[in-house]
């Protein structure tokens, strides 16, 4: 390597800064009035949340209610028709077997 290209590293002039020796505080993100505020938001909305799934869990269960009621006379006759059915093939069983 040739020296020409060289250039030694120098402090600045003036010199460094002087070195902070003191404790710094660190500032408070969130003051007591931000994080009351921020505290009391979240929990209206929760609140809002929690209620409007209990009205929606409320509707729904009364929705499958009426849905019972309505679709049970249909299962009434269902199971009547299958144990006719079964009665009928019971019958009919004890008829071949007496003739």
């Amino acid at each position: 390597m040739s020296a020409e290209g060289f250039r030694q590293e120098m402090p600045p002039k003036g010199g460094f800064a002087g070195v902070q020796w003191q404790r710094i505080p660190l500032k408070k993100p969130w003051s007591g009035l931000k994080l009351f505020t921020v505290w009391a938001v979240v929990t209206a909305a929760s609140y809002k949340v929690y209620f409007e799934n209990i009205r929606l869990r409320r509707r729904l269960r009364r929705e499958n209610e009426e849905l019972t009621v309505a679709i049970e006379p249909l299962l009434i006759a269902e199971r009547d028709r299958m144990r006719f059915c079964s009665l009928l093939i019971l019958m009919r069983a004890l008829c071949i077997l007496v003739l």
